[in-house]
């Protein structure tokens, strides 16, 4: 399962924050277990948080302290690995379930009781998920994601 799809800037933020749904921050948690790119983003996203809990006094953070944060941030090293808060699999076998998923389906996709919903389309639903919908689906190749609709926002992988 590699990452196709990035959440964006918002989602990063409400992650680093706590304040996801739980099935989004699921998918998020999951995604950023196999995406570099993304950690480097939410530990970003963290540095800033951090900067800005330090610097409040008041409810507006004056425009100086904005910009020293800026450039504190324009100073980073790029290309710098941030500190891991996830192990993704050493090999990436493509069977293992990111571990932030194994508490609502298992490990591995091979172990998985797939229900057929339309033909080339099959679902399994999460375990242990108070509020909203958590699923995987798998869809065969040339098949299209069924029409459908929904009340809450979605994400993919």
């Amino acid at each position: 399962m590699s990452p196709r799809h990035h959440p964006d800037d918002a989602t990063l933020v409400s992650y680093a924050a706590g304040a996801l749904s739980q099935v989004l921050a699921v998918v998020t948690a999951a995604h950023l277990e196999r995406c570099a790119e993304c950690r480097a983003r939410l530990r970003q996203a963290e540095e800033i948080g951090g900067v800005l809990m330090q610097q409040h006094t008041s409810s507006v953070v004056p425009l100086k302290g904005r910009s020293a944060m800026l450039a504190r941030l324009d100073e980073r090293q790029t290309g710098a690995e941030p500190a891991m808060y996830w192990t993704p699999a050493a090999n990436q076998d493509p069977d293992l379930l990111p571990v932030c998923m194994h508490a609502h389906f298992g490990r591995q996709l091979s172990t998985l009781k797939w229900k057929t919903l339309v033909p080339g389309v099959q679902r399994v639903r999460a375990q242990g998920i108070e509020q909203g919908n958590l699923m995987l689906l798998k869809i065969a190749p040339g098949v299209s994601m069924p029409v459908h609709s929904h009340e809450s926002g979605e994400m993919t992988m």
